[in-house]
């Protein structure tokens, strides 16, 4: 078993060197090695390097829009995009199904739900429009999509609400989406989050993304900052 740094991610792989035989074939063993060794890594590295920059990407729409919160001094300012990726086995490429930040939909909403509910708007001629199907009588419902649809936010879902609302870790968990992509944790500014805990319970995988953890702190602080 071999664990491989590649960029931000470590990768297990099952491969081991052949057990040594006789110490004339030794040196050829260790070169035939080290050249596949080499080989996967390039490999890795050429895959998570290119899956790395496309979810920094999408976690930069992201904070455009938290950009657009009216600050508060008593919540943070949180961007989401939803990207779908459906059918799992296409092609396409994917589609930002819908995005939402923090306060944009009456009630003190959040970013997640609100780009939840916007999805959910969508109308079944829109949805054909952006996943078509060869059959008439297979014509994709939200719910299917919600279930290869992956959440990047710019902060850590919460899993309490002051409000008295629905927590943002229950909406997604309930929505069925398979992956949550995450800028930065929820600090205690308010509560102790534990959203994401709560998600990887459910069975939702949970990214960190490196890189922006700063600028997705400070956009969640704006406006409240001493």
């Amino acid at each position: 078993m071999k664990h491989l740094q590649v960029g931000h991610n470590t990768v297990t792989t099952a491969w081991s060197p052949p057990a040594s035989g006789p110490r004339h074939s030794t040196h050829g063993c260790r070169r035939c090695v080290a050249l596949a060794r080499e080989f996967i890594v390039l490999n890795l590295f050429f895959f998570f390097s290119i899956g790395d920059e496309q979810h920094i990407q999408y976690l930069r729409e992201a904070l455009l829009e938290a950009a657009k919160c009216t600050p508060t001094p008593t919540a943070f300012c949180v961007g989401c995009v939803l990207v779908a990726r459906y059918p799992a086995n296409a092609t396409q490429q994917p589609h930002v199904l819908a995005k939402g930040y923090s306060r944009e939909l009456p009630g003190n909403t959040h970013a997640e739900a609100n780009a939840l509910t916007k999805a959910r708007q969508l109308s079944p001629e829109h949805l054909s429009e952006m996943f078509p199907t060869s059959a008439e009588n297979d014509k994709p419902t939200i719910d299917d999509v919600l279930k290869h649809t992956d959440v990047y936010t710019t902060l850590e879902p919460c899993s309490v609400r002051t409000s008295g609302l629905a927590p943002c870790a229950d909406t997604l968990i309930a929505a069925n989406v398979p992956r949550c992509f995450i800028g930065v944790g929820e600090p205690d500014d308010f509560v102790q989050c534990e959203g994401a805990q709560r998600l990887k319970a459910a069975g939702c995988q949970v990214i960190w993304l490196k890189g922006l953890e700063e600028e997705c702190l400070t956009a969640a602080r704006r406006g409240r900052q001493e």
